[in-house]
């Protein structure tokens, strides 16, 4: 009877469970409702996390960028507002190569400007006592910064046609050449002292910032006296007009139209001289003609000429010419200056 009490109180609980319990009690379905809201947040925590270090980085990158964006502003308008001509302008150059000039798409390096610059007041301070500071030394370091650029541009333009002549310097060239350069300046001690103390730079630096440059020039322009490639038009040119005179026509007629001399405006006249006047194969060839006789082509350092004597009179002539100028370094230079594209920064 006890039992059987016992048995329906445990039926009627069992029963009161089975109504109570939950539609779902899968532990492991259970688990996984519950660790939703946590994992969604820790992806959210961990997103937020990786958003503000990111901000952190690219704030940093703007800051940095901003910083350097700033420090060559500045330097720019110092150097090219300002002219600055200090240490300071001097070390900048040396890292940041802020061009000077634009030579037909090459840039020139203020670095390079301000290396020779220095260098020319070195020279012109401790050796010649110039004041900077003083109305005249003012006005000479305005010169000077002129003649420092334009002379760099010519560097440029130089070493642009050696380039295309294949015109080269190598380095035993270089060092020879040096070698002797300072031998005749009494050896190395008494040249690098002279460098230091009147231009401020050591043999190493004279050697590859300027004497390097000069070296080229000179080679370029023994190109130019031994190429008679580079003349062939000035030649054909005045083998055309030589052509004219032996046909008859009138010599100063001719002279006003093709002669390249400032006498072109006069006929070619060349007045009446005596040796020693004019170059020596122009002067060989002129006192060998007789009055009224006309030269082949006579070439000297200034191009081909046509000569034509009209009296002689002892040891004096009066004879004219007609000039046809061929492409002399010198010429050369002066036209691919005059045609070269250039752009200038700053005040200079």
């Amino acid at each position: 009877m006890k039992f059987t009490a016992h048995k329906k109180v445990l039926a009627k609980v069992k029963s009161t469970i089975k109504k109570d319990k939950p539609a779902n009690l899968d532990p492991k379905k259970e688990t996984t409702k519950a660790s939703e809201p946590k994992n969604q947040e820790v992806k959210e925590r961990k997103l937020f996390n990786f958003i503000r270090v990111k901000k952190k980085k690219t704030l940093a990158i703007i800051g940095i960028v901003s910083a350097l964006i700033i420090f060559l502003g500045v330097n720019a308008v110092g150097l090219y507002a300002y002219e600055w001509e200090g240490k300071y302008a001097t070390n900048v150059t040396k890292y940041i190569p802020y061009p000077i000039a634009m030579v037909n798409n090459h840039f020139i390096s203020y670095g390079s400007y301000l290396d020779r610059l220095n260098m020319l007041k070195d020279y012109q301070a401790n050796f010649k006592k110039v004041d900077f500071n003083s109305a005249e030394g003012k006005k000479q370091l305005e010169s000077m910064r002129k003649d420092v650029l334009y002379g760099l541009i010519e560097s440029e333009i130089i070493k642009t046609e050696a380039k295309k002549q294949n015109v080269k310097i190598t380095q035993k060239e270089l060092d020879d050449s040096y070698a002797q350069l300072i031998k005749s300046n009494g050896g190395d001690k008494t040249f690098a002292e002279v460098l230091k103390k009147y231009y401020g730079v050591s043999i190493n630096e004279f050697k590859t910032e300027v004497y390097k440059d000069r070296l080229l020039r000179q080679k370029l322009m023994q190109n130019f006296s031994a190429d008679e490639g580079l003349n062939q038009e000035s030649k054909k040119k005045a083998e055309e007009v030589l052509a004219k005179v032996k046909a008859g026509e009138d010599f100063q007629a001719l002279a006003k139209t093709y002669s390249q001399d400032s006498t072109a405006a006069n006929g070619g006249d060349l007045g009446t001289f005596g040796k020693g006047k004019m170059v020596p194969d122009f002067e060989k060839a002129a006192f060998a003609l007789k009055a009224n006789e006309v030269s082949e082509l006579v070439k000297t350092v200034y191009g081909y000429h046509i000569i034509k004597v009209t009296e002689v009179n002892g040891d004096q002539i009066h004879a004219y010419h007609i000039l046809i100028k061929t492409k002399d370094f010198q010429t050369w230079l002066d036209e691919a200056e005059k045609n070269a594209k250039v752009k200038i920064f700053g005040k200079v």
